[in-house]
């Protein structure tokens, strides 16, 4: 299923003329923070004259403005590939973000099924999550480190409203974490897009609240350990 959901958007990158990635994925001030992260440094350089256009001075070196969400995904993948002497492209690693986010929004089709959801119901649900516009304007559009923070938020703002669905529908406590922890990542992919973080852990957090299924000792546990979830997706 990943898999297929990968396909999709390698079939949309290259009916966009994805194949020109010097035009889609600049190798700029994201990788520089990746390379930074990697020296076990925030700062983009401890030299003034490396300030740039749409870079800022602070606490004594030149930052990057836009969070450390992307380039902490990106590490994920240079870092390996650095050390087996490889190289991993950007386009790889976005792909591997959108498989990810369809691979979870199928699933919970799947489950909506199970649930006895209409037919169109799932098709119109899972629609909204795959051909959602900006997704597919992206692979159309200059993209610069504007774009391409634009287009992780998305897919962060997209799982968190796919978690909260799976988790009103099933109750699992895997949906519960992996939204608490998103909530309060997400601030960092973009800050405006905290807003939704706060409201998916809100949601999530009244629903756990009456669960009547749950013993309450193993609610107090949850909301335990998705106060650390959220703090931990904040730093």
């Amino acid at each position: 299923m990943i898999l297929f959901a990968t396909g999709i958007f390698l079939t949309i990158f290259f009916f966009a003329g994805g194949a020109d990635s010097e035009r889609l994925y600049s190798r700029g001030y994201y990788h520089a923070q990746v390379h930074s992260l990697q020296n076990g440094e925030l700062k983009l350089s401890p030299h003034i004259e490396a300030l740039e256009f749409d870079l800022a001075w602070y606490n004594g070196g030149v930052q990057q403005i836009w969070g450390l969400g992307v380039p902490l995904w990106m590490w994920l993948f240079e870092k390996p590939a650095e050390a087996l002497g490889g190289y991993c492209s950007d386009v790889t690693m976005l792909l591997t973000a959108l498989g990810l986010l369809l691979f979870y929004t199928f699933s919970a089709g799947g489950m909506l099924y199970k649930r006895g959801v209409s037919s169109e119901g799932i098709i119109l649900f899972c629609g909204f999550i795959v051909f959602s516009p900006p997704l597919w304007i992206f692979f159309w559009s200059p993209n610069g480190v504007y774009e391409i923070a634009g287009i992780y938020a998305l897919i962060c703002g997209l799982a968190l409203l796919v978690g909260v669905v799976r988790y009103a529908a099933e109750r699992r406590n895997i949906d519960f974490f992996i939204v608490c922890f998103l909530a309060g990542f997400s601030a960092n992919i973009r800050p405006t897009y905290g807003i939704y973080g706060v409201a998916a852990g809100a949601v999530v957090l009244f629903l756990s609240l009456y669960e009547r299924r749950a013993e309450n000792r193993v609610r107090v546990w949850m909301r335990t350990l998705s106060g650390g979830l959220l703090i931990l997706g904040g730093l």
